[in-house]
């Protein structure tokens, strides 16, 4: 464990140096003991919080971008599903009205043929029956 510390912490010295960072900088932090043996600074180890407060911000960033994504294909689903029910409502509509038509041209071969056009006051029971009523709703 105290050796890969210290490989991390040459590491991070090594990488600020390379940079041309001499001295204290704002990624040293301050502590009270290392191990039980050291006082002071330890320098360079103040970057791994920005490390991880970059990663936290991208993590937030995608977050967002995820959200947007949903919020986007919810809209797009609901638009989707009206379209679908229109387009439903107007086949099932238009697939009544066929049938409503035929039945009436039924309807009419079969009253001339009883002969039921000269007594307007015979009305046909089946014409009154409850079950072939149609409730549509909007």
């Amino acid at each position: 464990m105290q050796n890969e510390f210290e490989r991390t912490k040459q590491e991070i010295l090594a990488a600020q140096s390379a940079q041309g960072v001499e001295g204290e900088t704002d990624s040293d932090i301050s502590v009270q003991c290392v191990g039980g043996k050291k006082k002071g600074k330890v320098k360079g180890l103040g970057s791994l919080g920005r490390t991880v407060n970059a990663s936290n911000a991208n993590l937030y960033a995608q977050l967002q971008n995820e959200r947007n994504k949903n919020k986007r294909m919810r809209k797009e689903l609901s638009l989707l599903m009206k379209h679908v029910y229109k387009k439903s409502s107007l086949n099932e509509q238009s697939s009544r009205e066929d049938n409503q038509a035929a039945e009436d041209e039924n309807e009419g071969d079969s009253d001339n043929e009883n002969g039921s056009d000269s007594d307007p006051d015979n009305v046909n029971e089946s014409d009154s029956d409850p079950n072939d009523w149609y409730l549509v709703v909007y």
